[in-house]
């Protein structure tokens, strides 16, 4: 922004410079044959007086002494040095050739002498010279004004983008919350309000990824407190019922006791069964069986079915394509998870008597949406967070490590959407 002036006026000098020079050339040349003219016709008019007199060496004399003035001439006698200065750089340019004409004095049917007239366009070339300066020192102050005038308000309008500089580095260090405060340059306006919308949203997701990461670690707990309970309260005494059962059969059959053995078989295989249920109840809590087993439509009509037995007054439906390949494990996975958490918000906080699931399939991608008719979620919260809960930020982020997208709003006639959209091969998925 300042070279750029820079450059045009640096132009526009060189420019004022040559047409100033190429105009003051043919004027120069002009007055200097103007002066050559007049200063022939003062001249031979003197040397006829000088010829006519009775005494033609006290005139010549008389008219050395007080040759003609004229202006871009010099007058030089031939009994006198010439003194020719050499031409400076503005001379040359303008006057490269000098015009002499020579006149001899005659008197008394003699010559007496000579006199040589040269042009000398010093003056007019002084003026030129002038001009120049004052045209070179107008353009400088111009310049130098311009420039200064350009300095203090590209420091004054940049100042905001040095502020918001200074927060993105702010942002990059690690502080969650960024604000710059209300730009006055309307170029640069909505970009400070853009930054600030920006420095709450990374504040936001830094508050849900920090809430979440809790939640897990409380989740994590849980699941191991839940574990030894079970391990302690269930499976201990199973395994304990099993060591003493096999005790006793091992000393009955030691000591021919046979009747009480088949007892204590049944009560085995009783502990056995109870064995396989607690294993079966954990290992579909830590990832779903009938997912793996049936693939993810026949999951979810079983997930569905579990809820219908334990909510019978609300209306459990699933609506899925007639061809549905099962995509990969992992959206499969990730589809259920995201359908099994929108089922237990419909069911806890929806107050819906009817709840729906449909799966959807287009060009690449898989959809799921969970539907209910209940009370929706709340139109303001206090925070993001209250709006949205831990289930929902779970579901998003499950979307989102999956590279999809997810939503959950308000429905039209009321209730709530969760959907959920997720990329999946065209060739896995695909519906008719």
């Amino acid at each position: 922004m300042i070279l750029i002036p820079t450059a045009i006026l640096l132009a526009g000098l060189i420019a004022s410079i040559a047409a100033i020079v190429t105009g003051a050339r043919g004027r120069v040349q002009a007055e200097a044959q103007s002066g050559m003219r007049l200063g022939e016709q003062l001249l031979v008019d003197a040397l006829q007086d000088v010829g006519q007199s009775a005494d033609p060496e006290r005139a010549y004399a008389a008219l050395i002494a007080d040759l003609p003035r004229v202006r871009h001439v010099t007058f030089t006698p031939s009994n006198a040095a010439s003194m020719q200065e050499a031409p400076g750089f503005l001379t040359w340019a303008l006057a490269p050739t000098s015009l002499t004409q020579t006149f001899p004095v005659e008197g008394g049917g003699r010559r007496i002498a000579a006199i040589t007239m040269r042009s000398n366009p010093a003056d007019e070339i002084g003026e030129v010279r002038a001009e120049l300066l004052t045209v070179t020192v107008l353009l400088t102050v111009v310049w130098a004004s311009t420039i200064i005038l350009l300095r203090i308000a590209v420091t004054r309008g940049l100042r905001p983008l040095s502020i918001l500089a200074d927060a993105f580095d702010r942002l990059e260090h690690g502080e969650a919350s960024v604000a710059v405060p209300p730009i006055a340059t309307a170029e640069l306006k909505r970009l400070g309000a853009q930054f600030n919308k920006l420095s709450e949203k990374l504040a936001e997701a830094h508050a849900d990824n920090r809430h979440l990461i809790e939640r897990l670690m409380s989740a994590q707990e849980a699941e191991r407190q839940e574990l030894a309970r079970e391990l302690h309260d269930e499976i201990g005494p199973l395994l304990f019922g099993i060591r003493a059962d096999a005790a006793c059969i091992q000393r009955w059959s030691a000591e021919g006791k046979v009747a009480g053995i088949p007892a204590r078989v049944r009560s085995l295989a009783q502990h056995a069964d109870g064995l396989q249920r607690i294993n079966s109840r954990i290992l579909e809590r830590m990832r779903p069986l009938v997912l793996e087993e049936l693939g993810l439509t026949e999951a979810l009509r079983a997930l569905l079915a579990s809820w219908r037995a334990r909510l019978p007054d609300i209306a459990w439906t699933l609506a899925v394509p007639d061809r549905l390949l099962d995509p990969d494990p992992a959206s499969a996975l990730t589809v259920f998870r995201i359908a099994g958490e929108a089922l237990t918000n419909a069911a806890r906080h929806a107050d819906a008597t009817h709840v729906e699931v449909a799966l959807r399939s287009e060009a690449g991608a898989l959809t799921v949406v969970v539907r209910d008719n209940g009370r929706g979620l709340p139109e303001e919260a206090r925070s993001v967070r209250e709006r949205r809960g831990y289930g929902l930020l779970g579901m998003n982020e499950r979307a989102r490590q999956s590279g999809g997208t997810f939503r959950a709003c308000r429905a039209g006639g009321g209730g709530t959407v969760v959907e959920a959209t997720l990329p999946v091969s065209e060739a896995v998925c695909e519906s008719c």
